[in-house]
């Protein structure tokens, strides 16, 4: 009850005007290929940031792969490589010729500063492991400067697509929370619907 209350709240505050959400920081971080980013770049999607440390792995995965599916349906069952070129479900009521938002998932290991030689058997660890899904690798505590990273459980920050953070959480997703977090994203979509009108 209290995750669903905050959720609302925070909706509730943001769509009557009363706070302007905050932009995200700049995020800069690499991925196991080598190929860095600016995560925050939202460039128009809603960009949803699942991150935690070692012991929220395997909940990650499964909570990155459910929400990549709610919003990019064709990728069901589908090898890693065929569900990332899945194409976004429709924004209803979405203006014509008008390139409607994606929702990137993107995956965050949160690992810390370690030693050269230790980061480089990480990244090739995670190559193996992932060879098509960038992961990116924040040895610099870059996440939890600039949102914290609670331990063993998985930590979400959704972007709108004007780069402003609009959520932010850390829980066991149970199914009631999930659908929270999917409404949340549907929501931003229709935002950027009625800014495209």
């Amino acid at each position: 009850m209290r995750f669903s209350l905050l959720v609302f709240l925070t909706l509730a505050v943001t769509a009557f005007g009363q706070k302007t959400p905050p932009l995200s920081p700049k995020l800069v971080l690499a991925d196991q290929f080598g190929q860095a980013a600016d995560l925050s770049e939202t460039k128009g999607d809603v960009v949803v940031l699942v991150y935690g440390d070692k012991k929220s792995v395997d909940a990650n995965r499964v909570l990155g792969a459910a929400l990549h599916v709610q919003f990019h349906p064709t990728a069901r069952g589908q090898s890693s490589e065929k569900a990332q070129k899945a194409p976004v479900k429709p924004v209803p009521n979405w203006p014509a010729g008008v390139r409607a938002p994606d929702v990137r998932v993107t995956a965050i290991a949160c690992i810390g500063k370690v030693p050269g030689l230790v980061a480089k058997l990480i990244r090739g660890h995670i190559r193996r492991h992932s060879p098509v899904l960038p992961v990116y690798l924040d040895f610099a505590d870059t996440m939890k400067r600039a949102f914290g990273v609670a331990p063993k459980i998985s930590n979400v920050v959704v972007l709108d697509t004007k780069r402003r953070v609009r959520y932010r959480a850390a829980a066991r997703y149970s199914r009631e929370q999930m659908m929270y977090l999917v409404n949340l994203i549907d929501q931003l979509r229709l935002e950027a619907r009625s800014a495209n009108k």
